[in-house]
């Protein structure tokens, strides 16, 4: 053969490797194995619903599940009764933990840093903590289950009408004196008028400047002594 027809035979035989390449790339992979390390360079588009990851027996360590309805539904599923899934970031150094839900289902948010420590937790069977400050910010929140436990316990309304005198049973005011506004403050029916003043009990005044009134301020009952025979 002569050195152009060999020339000619090297021309079609790249081309036709170049083709079957391509054909390959095109050609989907379907009910086959890869054993080993698998790389993709390009996007992988799964079109099944289920991917799956490690081993336990016989069943997958762990998949991500898809269900197509008008409200799709993803899940995430362990095969072992206990699991933690840990979400971790800086993998290419020292990975950052960053939240964990762990087998009792506490939720657990973490510092940024490169120590991180936890900063709320979410126990939904216990106490659930947090490390910082708390707002909230709705207009009708209520603890109906309040218990004082403790220094540190928050007291409500109810706890403390039962502890203490009730809101109901304070008149705080103000009057005019000096230079500004003076308080005055009555409890139990006791009125206070005067500037800086206290007054407490049914029917008692104060009304003079930084005047007191305690006891009862009703007149007393006249007795009339019983006759007998």
């Amino acid at each position: 053969m002569s050195i152009r027809g060999l020339k000619k035979w090297a021309l079609l035989l790249t081309f036709w490797v170049a083709l079957q390449g391509r054909c390959l790339k095109a050609t989907p992979i379907t009910g086959d194995t890869v054993s080993g390390d698998f790389t993709a360079t390009g996007n992988a588009d799964i079109q099944g619903n289920t991917i799956s990851l490690g081993t336990n027996g016989s069943y997958a360590g762990w998949q991500a599940l898809y269900g197509d309805a008008t409200s799709s539904t993803v899940e995430f599923d362990a095969s072992h009764a206990t699991n933690t899934w840990k979400w971790q970031q800086n993998g290419a150094s020292s990975l950052q933990i960053q939240m964990k839900l762990d087998n009792n289902n506490n939720l657990v948010i973490y510092s940024t840093g490169s120590s991180p420590t936890a900063k709320i937790t979410l126990n939904p069977g216990g106490t659930s903590t947090f490390t910082g400050s708390v707002t909230l910010n709705g207009t009708g929140n209520t603890m109906p289950n309040q218990t004082l436990t403790g220094s540190g316990s928050v007291i409500t309304e109810g706890l403390g009408d039962s502890r203490y005198a009730p809101l109901s049973s304070f008149s705080i005011g103000s009057v005019s004196w000096g230079a500004g506004p003076a308080p005055t403050m009555g409890i139990n029916g006791g009125s206070a008028t005067g500037a800086y003043s206290f007054a407490e009990g049914l029917g008692t005044t104060a009304s003079d400047s930084c005047s007191t009134a305690v006891g009862l301020g009703q007149p007393p009952v006249a007795l009339v002594p019983r006759r007998w025979g």
